[in-house]
């Protein structure tokens, strides 16, 4: 396995999140939406201009800005 930040995830690429780097208020939203270390992350989507980014987490869709998608990392399985 390596290690690759969420905003790098292609479409359709799994990973399972390593810890979250983000601070204060963006790290209570994204633990709310249930980004927490050991979930297992799906990229759906990016938009046109690449952000926000929309992934699936624990059975729901949730969008996130690229920069704050950033500050997740992920351990990611090739191939």
């Amino acid at each position: 396995m390596v290690e690759l930040y969420m905003n790098k995830l292609e479409p359709g690429r799994k990973g399972t999140i390593r810890r979250i780097e983000a601070k204060g208020s963006v790290r209570q939203r994204m633990a709310e939406m249930g980004l927490t270390s050991g979930a297992e992350v799906t990229m759906v989507c990016r938009a046109p201009m690449n952000d926000p980014l929309e992934f699936l987490v624990r059975g729901y869709h949730i969008t996130l800005r690229d920069s704050e998608a950033a500050t997740v990392l992920l351990d990611y399985k090739e191939g």
